[in-house]
């Protein structure tokens, strides 16, 4: 469990080995942990380079002497606030859908599936980027969403500075999908599309990834147990191999032309299989769900990328089928897409992460210098549809208007209006606002 004693005796440990206090960072520590940094899609806030003296609050974190190990903290946070309105069919069915999944003897809340709005602490998350010897690092991070502490990222990397690849063991995202590989701190919008829902997690396993030089891309492969947020699993007979590849077929120093194919197969529990999503908004009710998918034997997941770039224009989409077998019953089959346009109206367009093969959204300058804001307009479409053979999960439709104001590197503001639509039940529409900040 997260809150057990050993987890915070070990960070206490941590901490107390490195000390407080300290001198300025050593050139070959900083560029360990802005190699780390760059490799997990984010960057150094504030920018740091090996011959600038580092802040304040980073000598807090270190001791006078030398040492093989060297860490920084990182945070994340992101405050929502939501409105909405929605039919009375859309109403009723998240309604219906809550109603389902209440247990013996308890009663449904008069107000279920109603589009009330409201604020929420999205994330609030705390952890740290360690490095040790040469070619190790670690990385352990925890997060505060929905009223529940978990893990998120918390493994250990080898660096094969031979084959320039990297060995990752622990709790990790698996190699899936190019919005989904994408930190929540870079995404364009609140939250991923719909076609995430057809995408795997994070789960306990073991994965490498190595550059390709003749796609101009990464190649990834992954073995997974199926696990829950904390890594904790109940049983023994689930499991998942996952890989993808990417190739950029034309690239120069603003533009770009990305592809990737990605593939799961899984075996999953058979009484555990399921598939959900709201509107685009975590403070929205669940739409659409499949409720528990009996007697499933196979899972297969495949997903096919696309994007471009050109000087402050960008152009994403996403095409994701799952399916599976079943011991009783026919197979079944979900599926979705999501396509996304971005305009950088101020400052510079998006970059391209060599090392996850990933797109960051355009950013401010670090805060000590002002006047570095960047503006960002996004439009996206997305659909998804859970409904096969006798699961009747249902198929909601998605268009989100976004507009970005990233006033630097460590401060962003965004807003979203969406409208969605649930066929004959109706649909209905949402305004939500985001403050996030990082370090």
């Amino acid at each position: 469990m997260v809150g057990s004693p050993w987890v915070w005796g070990f960070a206490l440990v941590l901490m107390q080995s490195r000390g407080f206090g300290g001198s300025s960072l050593e050139s070959d520590e900083l560029l360990s942990l802005q190699r780390l940094s760059r490799d997990e899609g984010e960057d150094l806030a504030p920018t740091l380079d090996a011959e600038q003296d580092p802040p304040v609050w980073w000598d807090l974190l270190r001791n006078r002497r030398r040492s093989p190990l060297s860490f920084r903290l990182r945070s994340r946070l992101h405050l929502d606030g939501m409105e909405g309105r929605a039919s009375r069919g859309a109403e009723r069915r998240a309604a219906a859908r809550e109603a389902a999944d209440l247990a013996p003897g308890e009663s449904l809340d008069p107000n279920a599936g109603e589009f009330r709005g409201g604020t929420k602490v999205r994330r609030a998350r705390l952890g740290f980027l360690g490095s040790f010897a040469e070619d190790w690092r670690l990385r352990f991070e925890v997060e505060l969403s929905g009223g529940d502490l978990e893990l998120r990222n918390t493994y250990v990397e080898w660096l094969d500075s031979q084959a320039r690849g990297r060995v990752r063991l622990g709790l990790l995202r698996e190699p899936f999908g190019l919005e989904a590989q994408t930190s929540t701190n870079e995404i364009t919008f609140l939250e991923r599309s719909l076609v995430s829902e057809l995408t795997p997690g994070r789960n306990l396993g073991v994965s490498y990834q190595t550059p390709v030089d003749e796609t101009q891309g990464v190649a990834a492969v992954g073995v997974f147990h199926e696990t829950d947020d904390n890594g904790n699993s109940r049983g023994s007979s689930q499991g998942a191999v996952t890989a993808r590849l990417t190739g950029s077929p034309w690239q120069d120093s603003a533009n770009r032309v990305h592809w990737g194919l990605n593939y799961s197969l899984r075996r999953l529990p058979k009484d555990r299989t399921r598939f959900d999503a709201r509107p685009e908004s975590n403070l929205a009710p669940v739409l659409i769900d499949t409720g528990n998918v009996d007697d499933v034997r196979l899972q297969q997941m495949f997903m096919a990328e696309g994007a471009a770039v050109w000087n402050q224009w960008s152009l994403q989409g996403e095409y994701a089928v799952t399916s599976m077998s079943r011991d009783s019953g026919s197979h079944l089959r979900f599926q979705g897409y999501t396509l996304q346009l971005t305009r950088t109206l101020r400052g510079p367009g998006r970059s391209f992460r060599k090392n996850n093969a990933v797109f960051n959204s355009a950013h401010g300058g670090p805060w000590k210098e002002r006047g570095a804001s960047v503006w960002e307009a996004a439009l996206r479409y997305s659909e998804l549809d859970l409904s096969d053979d006798d699961v009747r999960g249902g198929r909601l439709k998605a268009l989100t208007v976004g507009l970005n104001w990233s006033l630097s590197q460590e401060l962003r503001w965004m807003a979203n209006w969406v409208v969605f639509d649930l066929g004959s039940a109706g649909g209905g529409h949402l305004v939500q606002t985001r403050l996030q900040f990082r370090f």
